[in-house]
């Protein structure tokens, strides 16, 4: 197979990808829009009924304070973690940034922080043409 009908294909299929994933994405925003609907519903009953959960033949609907953080100073946060001395590890998630990394091995020469190991891996991309 040559190069050129093989690019072609691989266009075609990104395409129709992109196009089922679209649809996708569309349906489930209005299956979630229903569900919110539904849900506002059973948060009324329950207000209503004065309980926190009841169970149905097809299941028990129930309520559960969850907590969602953000932080409004991310450099008021960093001190606090430093004045309180709390494992950063414990207040943030753990993962690396690859913009920080590879501006980090940029400004080094390549080289990375010392506990940070870089997994290279060869990838293919294929632009559209004009």
């Amino acid at each position: 197979m040559d190069i050129e009908k093989i690019v072609d294909v691989y266009v075609k299929i990104r395409d129709e990808k992109s196009r089922v994933k679209q649809e996708a994405d569309k349906r489930c925003a209005e299956l979630q829009a229903k569900l919110a609907r539904l849900e506002a519903e059973i948060q009324r009953e329950l207000n209503r009924l004065n309980v926190q959960s009841v169970r149905t033949g097809s299941g028990t609907a129930f309520q559960k304070l969850e907590i969602k953080p953000s932080c409004k100073d991310w450099g008021l946060l960093d001190a606090w973690i430093l004045a309180e001395g709390t494992p950063p590890s414990e207040v943030f998630e753990k993962r690396l940034l690859r913009k920080f990394v590879t501006d980090y091995m940029a400004a080094h020469d390549g080289e990375t922080p010392a506990p940070v190991t870089v997994h290279r891996e060869l990838t293919v991309h294929v632009r559209r043409g004009d």
